[in-house]
């Protein structure tokens, strides 16, 4: 999007319950004021809404559609039961607090629940629920700035009926928070400002951690590099281990985003409300072959009998499998194999949930036989790694980095524009 494209405030809207959740009722909080735009009779309280031949249902009452609104944050309307973190090892139902126009309808049977809010109220919950209040600044700045960035270069990019939805395929949008005035003073600071390359609105990726190593773009989606996303190494020096990615991912080497910068004690203290402290620079996971063949006999919905090997076919700079080659013998004693095609179908088959990211080494321990006995990944970083690295820009934050020199990291050749 050009930057001339957008010179006032835009009003956006979120995508709260989607059709694909498959809600039949959906249960809200609703002061006593509020009104049913739609209908003469209040309705208020809880209010369970339902799905039925009519359309939709609210106290008793049919509606085609249901309009509500609330604009304070002291009336907010409490939504029960959100869905978060779809398909992530962390996913779970949470109750989020919005202001503005909620707009519910029917879409093929299932209840599509829709926040319209303008823009800088959304990114106040965005930046809070990708990461805490007890951020630094500078890290508040830059993140804020990264969400407006990716927003407006990206409305309705993966959804059609709504601009964006409020999970991580878009970005987390956890509704109301309270928010400590020094938070809300690094928002504020940052009111219109986005990245840009060219007069261009920059595609401003971000993940949790990238490991050491940020990936390219290309890499994660499908299209053409693009200049501001491309690989960096996320460290202050020069790295003896930056390319030879086996000794990276050993070793551990001191990035922006290993627990040099970011103690690993002290990661609880930064993460969203929906995130668990955990190892987020190098993990480890072990299958026996049991749990290996059933894991991926389930996700990939093969007849594997034995598994023979995992071979990863291409990697990218940070690491990252992009594909990877499942052998194994299938229930008619037959050699066979199928290639894994992206960092997420990795992810998606290693893991009950989501394995963390697709960079990871693989030891693989037989018997005499030459059996596969276990399988162990040893990882790194959280997330496909394009873009801004959070950890990374946290570690840049708490060691002094201004939000622009954290920016500047991450996306390189680019500046700052303020748009309204």
């Amino acid at each position: 999007m050009l930057v001339s494209d957008i010179n006032s405030e835009p009003t956006i809207q979120v995508g709260i319950i989607l059709p694909e959740d498959k809600y039949k009722q959906v249960r809200i909080l609703i002061p006593e004021h509020e009104r049913n735009k739609k209908s003469k009779n209040s309705i208020s309280g809880n209010i369970d809404i339902k799905i039925n031949k009519q359309g939709l249902t609210a106290n008793k009452q049919h509606f085609n559609e249901i309009l509500l609104s609330s604009n304070e944050p002291n009336d907010h309307l409490t939504i029960y039961s959100v869905p978060v973190g779809r398909g992530f090892h962390w996913g779970k139902n949470i109750d989020v607090q919005l202001i503005g126009d909620i707009h519910i309808k029917n879409t093929d049977g299932y209840i599509t629940l829709i926040n319209q809010v303008p823009l800088e109220k959304y990114l106040t919950s965005v930046v809070t629920a990708e990461m805490s209040t007890d951020c630094p600044p500078a890290f508040i700045e830059a993140q804020t700035i990264a969400a407006r960035s990716w927003l407006l270069a990206n409305r309705k990019a993966n959804h059609s009926d709504f601009d964006v939805c409020n999970d991580d395929c878009c970005q987390r949008y956890q509704g109301v928070v309270d928010i400590p005035a020094n938070t809300k003073r690094a928002i504020q600071n940052t009111f219109g400002k986005v990245i840009t390359h060219e007069n261009h609105i920059c595609d401003a990726r971000y993940s949790k951690c990238c490991g050491g190593i940020t990936e390219s773009f290309e890499n994660v989606w499908s299209g053409q590099p693009i200049p501001h996303l491309l690989s960096i190494v996320d460290h202050p020096e020069p790295n003896e281990y930056s390319d030879k990615i086996d000794e990276h991912i050993k070793n551990s080497p001191e990035s922006f985003c290993s627990p040099k910068f970011v103690l690993e004690n002290r990661i609880g203290k930064y993460l969203g409300n929906v995130d668990s402290p955990d190892s987020y620079f190098r993990w480890n996971f072990e299958y026996s072959h049991g749990k290996l063949r059933a894991l991926l006999n389930n996700k990939l919905g093969l007849n594997i009998r034995r598994v023979r090997d995992l071979i990863p076919l291409v990697r990218g700079k940070s690491g990252r499998i992009l594909k990877l080659e499942v052998k194994y013998i299938d229930s008619r004693n037959e050699k066979c194999s199928t290639i894994l095609k992206s960092e997420y179908e990795i992810r998606n088959a290693l893991h009950d949930k989501f394995l963390y990211s697709s960079a990871f080494l693989i030891d693989i321990e037989k018997d005499k036989e030459q059996n596969i006995k276990t399988l162990k990944l040893s990882g790194a970083g959280w997330g496909h790694g394009v873009g801004l690295c959070q950890m990374g820009a946290l570690g840049m934050a708490l060691n002094g980095s201004s939000a622009d020199e954290i920016l500047n990291h991450y996306f390189k050749d680019t500046g700052l524009t303020k748009l309204y």
